[in-house]
């Protein structure tokens, strides 16, 4: 397979798809209530805490289930501003996309948008990071970064993931314009994805978007998901 290189702009604003309206939300499913606080405070699942290159978030490579720690005590994962999310499209109430040949499932946090995929097929399949997209609440559309993704490496092609046959993989994207940001190009952290002050009570209502893509069978397969801030309660 020949090498991908990457020769768009760094904001792509032709969006694939366009967010619906209010009027064309569908009905409300399970809500997946998070913390705005980062993963760290809520301990590691069984691969491990979040990945390095998101500063702050610990090291290893996958980040816990919000639905094994909600059903204890929905709050105990740190104090503040609490966001729930809603899988607008495809609309699910376990944020999942199943089909035959792979088994996705995302979970929002503040940080970036944590996932993990299950290949359901006998072969490999690939990740093809440089065709996957994410349009902000803003409706602007970018290139993601993932885990291993630095400042200093963020504009370069990136090399897709192989997942083998009947194996699994977790990891995380967010858009490649949180590294825009004095303290990122200082070696400092990168920025929230969504604010965790009191502005973000302004957040309710907004949507953004995933494009994920994987190639299946040598097939680019993508998919195409949309989330919703529900609702943002301030601390107690």
């Amino acid at each position: 397979m020949p090498e991908k290189r990457w020769n768009t702009p760094l904001v792509d604003q032709r969006a694939v798809w366009q967010l619906p309206s209010a009027s064309g939300r569908r009905p409300l499913g399970t809500l997946l209530l998070v913390s705005l606080l980062v993963w760290g405070l809520s301990g590691c699942g069984a691969g491990g805490e979040p990945p390095a290159s998101t500063p702050g978030l610990g090291t290893g490579g996958s980040t816990t289930d919000p639905r094994e720690t909600a059903a204890i005590n929905p709050y105990q994962l740190g104090s503040g501003y609490k966001y729930i999310f809603r899988m607008v499209s495809p609309s699910n109430d376990n944020f999942a996309i199943t089909d035959r040949e792979v088994y996705l499932y995302f979970w929002p946090d503040t940080s970036r948008v944590a996932f993990k995929l299950q290949n359901r097929l006998g072969t490999q399949m690939k990740i093809l990071w440089d065709d996957c997209r994410f349009m902000t609440t803003e409706g602007i559309t970018y290139r993601t970064i993932h885990s291993g993704v630095t400042y200093q490496n963020r504009n370069l092609p990136q090399s897709y993931n192989l997942i083998p046959g009947l194996g699994d993989f977790q990891d995380w994207l967010a858009p490649v314009e949180l590294f825009d940001d004095p303290d990122a190009a200082a070696g400092g952290e990168m920025r929230q994805l969504f604010p965790t002050g009191a502005e973000a009570m302004s957040f309710t209502g907004k949507q953004f978007a995933i494009t994920f893509v994987l190639e299946i069978e040598n097939v680019p397969r993508s998919y195409n998901l949309i989330f919703e801030i529900k609702n943002v309660s301030p601390p107690e």
